[in-house]
């Protein structure tokens, strides 16, 4: 692979090509500079599959994402040379279009936004507990829940009477009754 080869192609990370023109007639593209030989490998390989696309691809290269990668070229004068030409065949489409066709780097982040639910339905939530309280079925389970718990109550208390378990529990209950009356008691 020749060194210093210069590539030209639509930088789409930035978002300056949504700005530029949000109905995405943008001219956005630029000529990118010869970087490492590993990303002048991506580079090339993207640009001979779109010389022959007819839907031009986008490909994440160090994290910046560039839509219809075109060259090599020899210096920066021939790749801005070869950008009017390249503009013709086929326009910068710019983030706002690519998201709208579902393409581009940003459209999974579209598309997964679109999944948030509005935080204000938690709001009929509490409109459905009010609801829930004049139903006879929710008045039946708390009736059932109430009963389970004076049972469970009345059978632990008879299991525990007369043991030592039993009686400790009665004295810290005697002593938890006086803190919370002296608590209730007590000048404000």
């Amino acid at each position: 692979m020749p060194a210093g080869m210069w590539f030209v192609g639509d930088n789409q990370t930035g978002g300056i090509t949504a700005l530029i023109n949000p109905a995405g007639a943008t001219n956005g593209y630029q000529p990118i500079p010869p970087g490492s030989a590993s990303d002048q490998a991506q580079f090339l390989k993207a640009a001979q599959a779109n010389k022959t696309a007819s839907n031009p691809s986008t490909i994440s290269v160090e994290n910046i994402s560039w839509y219809n990668v075109q060259g090599p070229y020899a210096t920066e004068a021939q790749a801005k040379a070869a950008i009017p030409a390249i503009q013709a065949k086929a326009a910068a489409p710019g983030e706002v279009s690519q998201i709208a066709q579902g393409q581009g780097p940003l459209a999974a982040a579209a598309q997964a936004a679109g999944t948030i639910s509005n935080p204000l339905d938690y709001l009929a939530d509490v409109g459905d507990f009010f609801h829930r309280l004049t139903e006879k079925a929710f008045w039946e389970r708390a009736g059932e829940v109430l009963a389970g718990v004076i049972i469970l109550y009345i059978g632990i208390k008879s299991l525990t009477e007369g043991t030592p378990v039993g009686q400790a529990a009665s004295k810290t209950k005697g002593k938890v009754k006086e803190a919370v009356t002296a608590a209730i008691l007590a000048p404000k």
